[in-house]
C-alpha cells in the first residue's frame, strides 16, 4: 500500500491544491505568504502559497521534486533523480522548467526525454549533457574516481572532468614528517619535532586532477596531491609550479608544499606554508626522489639521432643512497659540456660522484657538475655511479618559523590562548571560567601594556567592551582570572564608567584600568526615549516583549568622547520595525522605520536623515514588491525632506525571472514602464556568469556590455588565439570583452594563469576584430615567489601619441630574508608613468610595524620620521607625506570610517565625513559642509539645482565600477553623444554617460587621450571605482580604501 504523506505549515480543513499523483509516495509542502484562518484558508489562491512536491520510490529515495510555480512565470520547476544499480546518485541531472497546465503537480511520467528537450536549446548551449556525472571505482568504499560536470564541454568522453586516485604514500613522495612535543611538559609551549620522512603506506594520497588537465600534459600539470592520516586530518597539501631550467630551457613542475602539524590532543598546532618549507631547515635535508632525466641537450651540443647515436644520463636518490647512470654511444665526434651544466630539481648536497671515459661527474650547488675533456666518438659507454650520502645535520630555523608559518598554542582545556600569523606578533587570549574570551591583545597592544576586554550577564552576552592597561603577562591575567568568583555583570540603575552612565555593574574583573569603547543593552530599554508612536511606525504596533533582544547601543568615536547611540523597536515577531541612531561626533541623526509583510519581507522603508551642522533633513522612502516565490520584483525610491517630495518616486531596480527562477534582466531608472536601462544577463550551461548584454552587438540604448569567456576564446581567420590565451575548463576566465557606449569600441583581455591558478599575463586589444590598441595596456611576466608574493610584473600603456604601445613598468619585487614582506620595488622600465618608484635609491622602500601593517613607505614620501599610524583595528589615524601635509582618519570603535581630514600645505585643509550611505566634504574654500551624495543599491544619488538627481551604475563580474550614468535632463533616456553624432536620435545632443572606466588586471585604471571618449567626466568625478572602493587620491597616494586595509 502507498503511503501519503502530507505536510502544511498551516493546520486547515481539507483543501483541495491540483491533482496529485496519489498512486505514488510523496511529501506535499506548503508554505503560506498570507495570514489566514481556518475558515478563510479555502480562500487562498496560488499566489498566496509556496509549495513543493517531491515523490519517492518504494525504498524511500527521492524520484523527482517538484517545485510548484516557481518559474519567473510560474513555471513548474522539476528534478529528476536517477540511481545506478546500487543505489548511488550516478547522474545529478539539472532542474527544467514546464508549464503547470502540463503537470499541474503530477509525476512527469518521461522527466528524462523532458530534461533533455528542455536544454536542446540554444539558451543552454543545446547540450546533451544537462547533468553531473559521477564514476565510482569498483570496491565496498565507492569512492568517486571521474566527476564530470554538466554541458558539452565537460562531459564524461570530454576529457575536462575531475579524476581523483586513491593511493598510499611511497618514500619517494618525501613527506615531511612533523610532530609537536612540550618543553618542559608545559603544553603552552609547543615545539615543532622533525622527524624524518613517513615510510611507506602511512598517509592516504589522494591524486587530483583538474578540468584542464589533458593526457598529454607534464608529470604533475594540473595536479594536486592531498595527504592525510589514519585519522582523516590533512597533513600535506602538494600542489605543482613551473620551473624553466636557466641552461637547457626545460619546464618541469616542483612541489609546492603546505603541511598542517598537529599536536598529541588533535589541535592544530603550525601550518608550513611552501616558502617556510622551503627555508625551514638550517641544512638541505634529503628527501628521495625518483630518477630525474637528463636530457642529450643539456650534456653536449650537436645533433643526436639514431645515425648519430645519442647521449643520456639521470640521477636518483633513495634511502640517502645517490645513482648515477651515464650512457653514450655517439657514432661521430663528440664532447661532454663542463662546468654546473644541469639544475637537479630536488636538494641534493654536494658529493663526488666517479669518473668515466676523461670526465668526472659530482653533484655541485644542487648541479649536476662535470669536468674533463675527451672525445666520446665511437666509444660505447653505460656507467653506473652509487654513491653514499649520509644524513646532515638539521635543525629548525625559527625565525622562518616566526616570519612564514601559522602557529597556534592551547592550554589544558584545549582553549587558543595564542595565535600567530606569518610577519606579525603573536596575539593572546584569556578566558573566564565559563570559558569565554575575556580580554584578548596584539602585538601592538603588547608593547603598549594594553588589552581588549569583554565583559558578559547572565546570559553570556557581551554587555560592554573597552580598552584595559596591564603590565601583567598572559599567565598571570589568566591566573587572576581563574580565581574570580564573579563571572557576570548586571544591570544597575546608575554605573559610572569612564565618564559615561552604563547601566551596568563593573564588578567582574578587570575593574580598574579601564576605559569603554562599546555598550549593549538587551531585553529593555534603559535610555528613556519615548516609544514611537503607531504613525511613526506605518501603523504597526510596537511590543513591549524583547527578552533575548538588543534593545539598545552605544559606540564610541575613538580618540573621542563622543558616542553612536542606537536603539531599536521590535514588533511582536521580534522584527526591528524603528530604529533611532545619534552621532553626537559628526551631530547627525538616522531615523529608520520598517514595514514587513505577512512573512518578513521588507515592503517599505523609511530613511530621515538630519545633519545638523548644516541643518539638512533628507527623507528617502523605499518600496519593495515581491513575486509569487518571495522574490523581488522592485524597488522604487522616493526622496523628501522636512516639507514635502523632492524627488518623484523613481524605479531602483526592477528583475525579471526566467523559468528556473534566475535573474535574467535588471531594468534601472525612471520607471517600470520607460527604465533608463535594461540590464540583460546571460549564464552557462554551469550557471557561470558568461554576458552582461551584447558587447557583439552596437550599443545604442545599452550603455555597456560585457562577456566573459571560460572554454570558449576568440580566434582568427587561421585558428589561432587573438589574445594569446586558450581555453581553460576549471573555472578560470580566459578572456573578457567589454564595450562601453562612449565610443562603441570592444576592448578586450586575455589571461593565462600558471600551474596554480596565478595570473601570469593579460593581452589587450581592442576594435571590432581586435586589430586596434594592441597591447596597449598588456599586463606581461607576472612570477611569484612559492607563497604567491608577485616576483616581477611588467605593464604597458598608451605612447604619447596614442598610436603604440610602450612599457610603463618593469617591476622587481625584492622581499625582507624568508619574509612575506615586500622590501623594495625596483622598476628598470624608463617611462616615468605607472608605478612611481620615488625612492629609487634607497634599500628599504618599505618599513612595517610589529602587527604587519606598513609603517612607511619611501616611494611615496612617508617617511620612519614621521610614520603611519594605526589604531587597535589596523586601520591608518594618520598618514604625513613629506612636503605635502597629513590625512587624518576618524573611526568608530567598530571601524566605521567618520571622517578625513587632508591638511594639504598647498591647497589647504579638506574635510569627507562618512555619515553612513551620506558622504558630505567641506573644505577652506567653502566653509559650510556639502552633501556630496548618498549610495543607493544601483549607484548614487547628488544634490542638484532642483533637488537630486539619480546616478546609476554599471559593475562588472568583480563588483567594479564600469560605467556611471544620469538622466540629467529627465526626458527618461540615457543619451548618447558619440563622435559629435546624437546616437539616441533626439537631437538634444547630450551626453548622459558620467564617467566609464577600465581596469588592468590588479585595479590599475587605463588612461586615455584627454580627447577620448572615454577622459571625458559629465558631471562630478566619483572617486569609487575598483570593487566599488574609494580611490584616495590625496597627497599623491593612489590607494584604494578596501574594507580592512589600503590597497
Amino acid at each position: 500500500m502507498k503511503k501519503i504523506i502530507a505536510l502544511l505549515f498551516v493546520i486547515a480543513p481539507l483543501v483541495t491544491f491540483g491533482q496529485l499523483s496519489t498512486n505514488e509516495n510523496y511529501i506535499h509542502t506548503i508554505s503560506y505568504t498570507k495570514a489566514f484562518t481556518d475558515s478563510t484558508i479555502g480562500d487562498a489562491t496560488e499566489a498566496d502559497r509556496i509549495e513543493g512536491v517531491t515523490y519517492y520510490d518504494g525504498i524511500g529515495r527521492a524520484k523527482q521534486s517538484i517545485a510548484v510555480g516557481q518559474g519567473g512565470n510560474k513555471e513548474h520547476v522539476i528534478k529528476h533523480y536517477e540511481y545506478d544499480n546500487v543505489g548511488r546518485q550516478a547522474k545529478s541531472y539539472l532542474p527544467f522548467a514546464m508549464e503547470k497546465a502540463l503537470t499541474n503537480k503530477l509525476i512527469v511520467v518521461n522527466p528524462l526525454q523532458e530534461n533533455m528537450g528542455f536544454y536542446k536549446t540554444e539558451k543552454y548551449e543545446d547540450t546533451d549533457f544537462p547533468y553531473s556525472q559521477t564514476e565510482y571505482e569498483n570496491t565496498t568504499l565507492s569512492r568517486p574516481i571521474n566527476i564530470a560536470s554538466p554541458g558539452e564541454a565537460w562531459n564524461m568522453s570530454s576529457g575536462h572532468t575531475t579524476k581523483v586516485s586513491y593511493l598510499s604514500n611511497l618514500p619517494e613522495d618525501g613527506v615531511l614528517n612533523f610532530d609537536v612535543i612540550f618543553e618542559n611538559n608545559d603544553l603552552a609551549q609547543p615545539k615543532l619535532n622533525y622527524r624524518g620522512s613517513y615510510d611507506k603506506n602511512q598517509l592516504f594520497k589522494t591524486e587530483i586532477k583538474n578540468e584542464n588537465w589533458t593526457s598529454s600534459d607534464k608529470e604533475n600539470q594540473n595536479i594536486v596531491y592531498n595527504f592525510s592520516d589514519k585519522f582523516g586530518r590533512t597533513i600535506l597539501t602538494r600542489a605543482f609550479t613551473e620551473t624553466t631550467d636557466a641552461t637547457t630551457g626545460v619546464v618541469t613542475y616542483m612541489p609546492v608544499d603546505t603541511y598542517n602539524v598537529y599536536d598529541d590532543y588533535g589541535n592544530l598546532t603550525y601550518v608550513l606554508s611552501p616558502k617556510a618549507v622551503n627555508h625551514l631547515f638550517s641544512s638541505n635535508i634529503l628527501v628521495d626522489y625518483n630518477t630525474i632525466s637528463i636530457s642529450n641537450t643539456a650534456l653536449a651540443t650537436g645533433t643526436f639521432s639514431s645515425k648519430r647515436g645519442n647521449i643520456s644520463a639521470s640521477i636518483a636518490l633513495d634511502d640517502s643512497q645517490l645513482t648515477f647512470n651515464f650512457i653514450s654511444n655517439l657514432r661521430y665526434d663528440g664532447v661532454l659540456k663542463t662546468g654546473k651544466v644541469f639544475e637537479i630539481p630536488m636538494p641534493t648536497p654536494n658529493v663526488s660522484i666517479g669518473e668515466a671515459h676523461g670526465y668526472t661527474f659530482s653533484v655541485l650547488d644542487n648541479h649536476l657538475d662535470i669536468q674533463g675533456s675527451a672525445n666520446l666518438s665511437r666509444i660505447s659507454v653505460n656507467e653506473t655511479f652509487t654513491v653514499d650520502i649520509p644524513a646532515p645535520e638539521v635543525s629548525i630555523d625559527n625565525l622562518v618559523l616566526y616570519n612564514l608559518a601559522y602557529q597556534y598554542k592551547y592550554d589544558v582545556r584545549n582553549r587558543l590562548i595564542e595565535r600567530k600569523v606569518p610577519n606579525a606578533g603573536w596575539e593572546s587570549i584569556v578566558y573566564d571560567k565559563l570559558n569565554r574570551p575575556v580580554l584578548t591583545q596584539d602585538a601592538k597592544l603588547a608593547n603598549q601594556n594594553k588589552w581588549l576586554y569583554v565583559k558578559y550577564d547572565v546570559f553570556n552576552r557581551p554587555v560592554y567592551t573597552g580598552m584595559y592597561t596591564s603590565v601583567e603577562s598572559r599567565e598571570v591575567l589568566q591566573d587572576s582570572l581563574d580565581n574570580q568568583t564573579v563571572f557576570n555583570e548586571e544591570k544597575v540603575t546608575t554605573d559610572v564608567l569612564d565618564g559615561t552612565n552604563i547601566n551596568y555593574s563593573h564588578n567582574v574583573f578587570p575593574t580598574t584600568g579601564i576605559s569603554l569603547l562599546s555598550i549593549n543593552y538587551y531585553d529593555e530599554y534603559v535610555s528613556g526615549i519615548t516609544t514611537p508612536t503607531s504613525v511613526q511606525t506605518l501603523g504597526q504596533t510596537i511590543t513591549n516583549t524583547t527578552t533575548g533582544l538588543v534593545t539598545e547601543t552605544k559606540e564610541r568615536i575613538l580618540g573621542t568622547d563622543e558616542w553612536i547611540s542606537s536603539i531599536v523597536y521590535y514588533d511582536v515577531k521580534g522584527q526591528p520595525i524603528f530604529t533611532s541612531s545619534t552621532n553626537t561626533y559628526l551631530n547627525t541623526t538616522d531615523e529608520v522605520v520598517i514595514l514587513y509583510d505577512f512573512v518578513g519581507n521588507v515592503e517599505e522603508t523609511i530613511h530621515k536623515h538630519t545633519f545638523f551642522p548644516i541643518n539638512l533633513i533628507v527623507i528617502t522612502e523605499d518600496v519593495f514588491a515581491y513575486d509569487h516565490q518571495n522574490r523581488m520584483l522592485t524597488h522604487h525610491q522616493t526622496i523628501k525632506d522636512d516639507t514635502g517630495i523632492v524627488h518623484i518616486e523613481e524605479l531602483i531596480e526592477k528583475n525579471t525571472y526566467d523559468e528556473l527562477g534566475r535573474v535574467t534582466k535588471v531594468s534601472v531608472g525612471n520607471s517600470e514602464s520607460s527604465p533608463l536601462q535594461e540590464v540583460d544577463y546571460t549564464f552557462n550551461i554551469r550557471g557561470w556568469l558568461k554576458r552582461i548584454n551584447n558587447p557583439n552587438e552596437s550599443l545604442t540604448n545599452d550603455v555597456f556590455a560585457m562577456e566573459i569567456n571560460y572554454n570558449t576564446i576568440t580566434k582568427d581567420v587561421n585558428n589561432n588565439a587573438v589574445l594569446n590565451n586558450k581555453a581553460l575548463f576549471n573555472g578560470n576566465i580566459s578572456e573578457i570583452i567589454s564595450k562601453t557606449a562612449s565610443d562603441d569600441k570592444k576592448r578586450a583581455y586575455g589571461y593565462t594563469y600558471d600551474n596554480l591558478n596565478r595570473l601570469t599575463s593579460a593581452t589587450y586589444k581592442a576594435g571590432d576584430n581586435f586589430d586596434q590598441e594592441q597591447n596597449f595596456y598588456n599586463l606581461n611576466s607576472v612570477s611569484y615567489d612559492e607563497n604567491g608574493n608577485i616576483k616581477h610584473l611588467s605593464r604597458n600603456a598608451p605612447n604619447s601619441g596614442f598610436n603604440g604601445a610602450l612599457q610603463i613598468d618593469d617591476l622587481n619585487y625584492e622581499y625582507f630574508p624568508v619574509s612575506n614582506q615586500l622590501k623594495k620595488v625596483i622598476d628598470l622600465a624608463s617611462n616615468a608613468d605607472g608605478f612611481d618608484n620615488g625612492a629609487s635609491g634607497t634599500n628599504e622602500d618599505y618599513i612595517y610595524d610589529v602587527n604587519g601593517n606598513v609603517t612607511a613607505d619611501n616611494n611615496k614620501g612617508i617617511s620612519t620620521n614621521n610614520p603611519i599610524s594605526f589604531n587597535y583595528l589596523n586601520l591608518p589615524e594618520t598618514i604625513t607625506v613629506t612636503d605635502k601635509g597629513t590625512i587624518n582618519f576618524v573611526y568608530s570603535a567598530s571601524g566605521k570610517k567618520q571622517k578625513k581630514t587632508v591638511v594639504n600645505t598647498t591647497t589647504g585643509t579638506h574635510e569627507t565625513v562618512y555619515a553612513g550611505k551620506f558622504i558630505y566634504t567641506k573644505d577652506d574654500a567653502i566653509q559650510n559642509y556639502t552633501l556630496k551624495f548618498f549610495s543607493t543599491s544601483q549607484g548614487y544619488v547628488e544634490p542638484n539645482a532642483i533637488g537630486y538627481a539619480y546616478v546609476y551604475q554599471y559593475k562588472d563580474h568583480q563588483g567594479n565600477i564600469r560605467v556611471s550614468y544620469s538622466d540629467v535632463n529627465t526626458d527618461g533616456n540615457v543619451d548618447i553623444l558619440r563622435n559629435g553624432i546624437d546616437v539616441n536620435g533626439d537631437s538634444d545632443n547630450r551626453n548622459e554617460i558620467v564617467q566609464a572606466k577600465n581596469y588592468y588586471p590588479f585595479g590599475l585604471d587605463h588612461n586615455y587621450d584627454a580627447n577620448s571618449a572615454m577622459s571625458l567626466v559629465n558631471g562630478t568625478i566619483h572617486k569609487y571605482k575598483y570593487n566599488g572602493q574609494e580611490q584616495l587620491k590625496d597627497l599623491g597616494l593612489n590607494v584604494t580604501e578596501m574594507t580592512w586595509r589600503q590597497y
